[in-house]
């Protein structure tokens, strides 16, 4: 059993983008956790990932009027789920043909001047939700293994987050076809929203979420990319994917569709596991290896971060970096426990600005 929570992100545009694309927020009092990677030119890929960042926040905590269309969104696309080897060819046809950069590849869209990231990600402190429960219909519910489906035994939590990434979804797409210069803008979406021991996931795109356990780094999302995909069906290995001239081609994003398939998924949580919510400028630039021991060796949340994104900057800093790190505490009892926390008072090292 863990009793406190501590977290701390960091993003940073990088050594060869001109501005930041990516998006973060953190909520203290939800304990809710979300990144976006924006895409689409000049400053189309900020406004797109904002707007998924700023959806996902305001529906989860209750700021979120239009829930209607959140509600609407994921019944339309629980439809599609009844056909997933269907849904998935056509996104991959549309993916592989159409001419807009936020579709086919995000490093081709990313310019302007830098416009900073400190602007976008931000530690909030923001009013509780408002308690509101999220009416989804049952009756286009899937059986339990299909992805993009509203799964029954899901926890309200991962209901109301599932609901806000089709939301942000709508949004984004809405906002790109009634401006003709945000046309074909897009974003991923890795959220993570913490109740108890539950953990509930919402992810689209190739930003990604670890776990770390005892040692052991554990990716707990699936890339949406081709080459992710080649991988899967042998087509590729890991290593040749590594190398691929491929590697910015999503099969999913947010707003490149009217309508889109969220991955949802919850994990129970233990004391001294770690979290982290990165884009794919960090793991395009850190092993594995370097992000596990990264976040053994730190344990400052905040620190962690800021470590594995001067580790990205100092491996070539290729993309837009964002890192957000939360650390599950377990509950220290006793005299000697009580003056070691003194201690680290003293010192000012008590954690990171993030915990709660």
């Amino acid at each position: 059993m863990f009793v406190r929570i501590e977290s701390g992100g960091k993003s940073d545009v990088g050594q060869r983008r001109g501005n930041n694309e990516d998006s973060w927020r953190v909520v203290e009092p939800l304990k809710l956790f979300v990144i976006s990677d924006g895409m689409g030119g000049e400053a189309h890929g900020e406004v797109a990932s904002e707007l998924a960042v700023e959806t996902v926040v305001k529906y989860c905590t209750g700021e979120e009027k239009d829930a209607a269309r959140a509600e609407g969104a994921t019944q339309i696309n629980n439809a599609v789920a009844e056909h997933p080897t269907q849904a998935t060819l056509t996104e991959r046809s549309t993916q592989s043909t159409a001419p807009v950069a936020g579709v086919n590849g995000k490093a081709g869209a990313k310019s302007a001047a830098d416009s900073g990231a400190g602007q976008r990600g931000e530690q909030e402190g923001g009013a509780a939700a408002r308690e509101e429960s999220v009416d989804l219909d049952a009756s286009g519910t899937s059986s339990k293994g299909n992805a993009g489906a509203v799964q029954a035994e899901w926890t309200e939590k991962t209901k109301r987050l599932f609901a806000a990434a089709h939301l942000a979804n709508k949004k984004i797409f809405e906002e790109a076809e009634a401006h003709m210069e945000q046309h074909g803008m897009g974003a991923t979406l890795t959220a993570a929203w913490i109740d108890g021991e539950k953990l509930s996931i919402a992810h689209v795109g190739d930003s990604r979420a670890y776990l770390l356990r005892v040692g052991a780094l554990e990716q707990l999302t699936k890339d949406h990319s081709l080459v992710a995909e080649q991988v899967r069906r042998g087509i590729l290995t890991a290593a040749e994917a590594e190398h691929s001239e491929m590697q910015n081609v999503l099969l999913r994003a947010l707003g490149t569709q009217a309508e889109v398939t969220v991955d949802a998924d919850e994990h129970v949580l233990f004391a001294n596991d770690i979290l982290l919510l990165c884009t794919d400028g960090l793991t395009r630039m850190v092993t594995e290896p370097e992000i596990a021991g990264t976040l053994q060796a730190e344990p400052d949340p905040g620190k962690a971060a800021e470590k594995l994104v001067e580790l990205a900057n100092s491996n070539g800093g290729a993309d837009n970096i964002t890192a957000v790190v939360i650390r599950m505490r377990a509950e220290e009892k006793g005299f000697f426990s009580w003056l070691r926390r003194g201690a680290q008072k003293d010192a000012g090292s008590n954690g990171s600005a993030g915990g709660f």
